[in-house]
């Protein structure tokens, strides 16, 4: 998806971007496309007002990435930013699975593996904010992990990565 709006947008983007950055824009697009689709489940009337929002969300997210990494240890900043957002999705999600804690959706199944399963569903929701904390921070230690050779490399910037990206760019119009 990112590479077609590099395509269309030759002169709006300076810098191509990293994988990680377009794998982090694909999850913030699908987690908006969740949140919509549970709210046209409910019935809301504003979902295409928050189509709208989320949308030019995105569009103003892609533009500042692609002014961080015109700058020096920018990427290192994006590398910082992208493990922080994905830090934050357990919180995101406990949100969204809020409203199903403590229904005992699954304490009436037959089988008794669903029966414990419902039983440690219904002890983590007493305890959701403290789980919620311990799995994002997990996830942000992975993310840091998995975006060390990045993070690195912004660090170690003097000024070459964003002209490197910038003629990335340049080489490789419409990618």
């Amino acid at each position: 998806m990112l590479n077609n709006l590099e395509g269309l947008n030759r002169y709006w983007l300076k810098c191509k971007f990293p994988e990680f950055v377009k794998f982090a824009i694909a999850t913030a697009c699908l987690l908006g496309l969740s949140v919509l689709f549970l709210e046209m489940a409910s019935v809301s009337q504003s979902v295409r007002t928050h189509a709208i929002e989320w949308s030019v969300g995105i569009l103003l997210s892609v533009k500042l990435a692609d002014l961080i990494l015109d700058h020096r240890k920018g990427l290192a900043v994006l590398a910082m930013g992208t493990a922080v957002f994905y830090g934050l999705l357990p919180f995101a999600l406990s949100t969204v699975f809020q409203p199903y804690c403590g229904k005992g959706l699954l304490s009436t199944a037959s089988s008794s593996a669903l029966r414990e399963a419902a039983r440690l569903l219904d002890a983590a929701c007493e305890h959701a904010a403290f789980w919620t904390l311990v799995l994002g921070l997990i996830v942000f230690g992975v993310a840091l992990l998995i975006l060390r050779p990045e993070l690195l490399r912004g660090l170690r910037d003097v000024g070459f990565v964003a002209n490197t990206l910038r003629a990335e760019r340049n080489r490789r119009r419409g990618l």
